[in-house]
């Protein structure tokens, strides 16, 4: 009986052993909510160098060689509200055959973006996913996954409001369960 149960395991054990393991990488760019403050950006990918940060842009370049041999070159526009608003912010992927990964992340500039992005999010104040794609899978190299997420113009949570409506709504609610049980 114990022997059944082993052995698809091993099977499996065996199975992951010789596909060999997938990698991925994540960069992340977060506007913070003060005007004046540097865009943070993070990332998990060893050797990058992040070549500028500032209150309105933010570069990152990394050598990813394992992201496989082709050319990548896209740009998602930000929208303000609604799919058809204004452009506010700017994510510029550029990857080179030679696996050499550069990304910009462009943040409310005064001079406006020009040209169209090839893809449209809207700006919802949360991180969000802007980019991900899955590079590599050949016989010699394993799949290798690249994630970006940007989270722009978040607007502060006003705290004493969303206290004093959290505690009317308790009050209304204990009022409602008093006159309930009083009759």
């Amino acid at each position: 009986m114990k022997g059944r149960v082993f052995l698809p395991l091993i099977l499996v054990a065996v199975t992951l052993a010789w596909v060999g393991s997938a990698g991925a990488f994540s960069i992340s760019f977060i506007e913070p909510s003060s005007p004046t403050a540097n865009i943070m950006v993070t990332t998990d990918i060893s050797g990058s160098t992040i070549i500028t940060t500032g209150p309105e842009s933010a570069s990152l370049s990394a050598s990813v060689p394992s992201l496989g041999t082709l050319a990548v070159s896209t740009i998602i526009d930000l929208h303000e509200g609604s799919l058809t608003g204004p452009v506010s912010d700017r994510l510029n992927v550029l990857l080179s055959p030679s696996g050499m990964l550069q990304v910009f992340f462009g943040s409310d500039s005064e001079v406006p973006f020009t040209g169209v992005g090839n893809e449209h999010l809207v700006e919802t104040g949360l991180p969000q996913l802007a980019f991900a794609s899955t590079f590599g899978g050949g016989l010699p190299d394993p799949e290798t996954s690249l994630f970006i997420t940007v989270q722009s113009d978040l607007d502060p949570v006003p705290e004493p409001s969303t206290l004093l409506l959290f505690g009317s709504s308790l009050a209304g609610l204990g009022g409602f369960a008093w006159r309930r049980r009083r009759s």
